[in-house]
């Protein structure tokens, strides 16, 4: 049910990082701090999500299979790599990245919970953006 999901992110898991930008002095300088904070708090939001994909391991949802569970772990990597670039990116222009958000814990609580106790469709696959079966063509 899954395959197409697996294979998806299984071709794409040995892409390379992009390099880094050449041309960070042409950006106006008064533009530099508030990029720098918008994705510091991006990168931040796509690092740490591996805990999620462990619960769903542990959970016995019907309709969640083994490819299930390997394109979940392989999008978790996804977002890994999406959040070494943003590092990166932050890291080039001279700002700071973040080490938490406090409204991060009381949202993870909630999705953990779900990804115990409800449906596929209302597990946190959607945090995740991988669509539900129902999607699929």
């Amino acid at each position: 049910m899954w395959t197409y999901w697996r294979t998806h992110f299984e071709t794409h898991a040995g892409r390379p990082h992009p390099g880094a930008p050449t041309d960070i002095d042409r950006m106006p300088t008064a533009w530099r701090e508030p990029l720098c904070a918008s994705l510091a708090r991006f990168q931040l939001g796509e690092s740490g999500e591996g805990r999620i994909a462990r619960e769903i391991q542990r959970s016995r949802i019907p309709g969640i299979d083994a490819d299930y569970h390997v394109a979940l772990a392989l999008f978790v990597k996804e977002e890994g790599r999406h959040a070494r670039i943003l590092a990166g990116m932050v890291r080039g222009l001279g700002g700071v990245l973040l080490r938490h958000h406090l409204a991060q814990a009381g949202h993870d609580a909630r999705l953990a919970r779900q990804a115990r106790t409800h449906a596929p469709r209302r597990a946190p696959v959607s945090r995740a953006r991988v669509p539900t079966s129902g999607h699929l063509q």
